[in-house]
């Protein structure tokens, strides 16, 4: 499996099943239920969106993966089950929610259930 942000490998910070691809139709204003109850679509288009769950991260691991993240757009490189193999699509990041999840003596702090969903352009 690839997962690359901006040429950066985050495979290593991925929560064991963290990567989930999903596929998502835009469907445009003429879509809708009639009133034979027939539904009609109107798709725009289809893009690609992934799920990201990493597993618990040292402050300065959480720190690259958010700067890696932090751009308005970026390019990721990751397997595709719906190309059958690697692509790569401009995406962006709305959100990315971290908490506290310990502090140690010799590793510092820890965060848990980072987790950010990257919406194809």
């Amino acid at each position: 499996m690839v997962f690359k942000i901006d040429g950066k490998d985050l495979r290593g910070c991925l929560a064991p099943g963290g990567f989930q691809w999903r596929r998502r139709d835009r469907e445009g204003r003429n879509a809708g239920d009639v009133m034979s109850g027939e539904h009609i679509r109107d798709r725009l288009d289809v893009k690609e969106i992934l799920e990201i769950k990493l597993r618990a991260l040292r402050t300065r691991e959480a720190a690259q993966v958010l700067a890696a993240i932090e751009p308005e757009y970026v390019t990721v490189e990751y397997t595709s089950p719906r190309a059958g193999g690697v692509v790569t699509k401009r995406m962006y990041v709305e959100e990315a929610p971290a908490s506290h999840l310990t502090e140690h003596a010799q590793d510092g702090d820890w965060w848990q259930g980072m987790s950010f969903r990257l919406t194809e352009q």
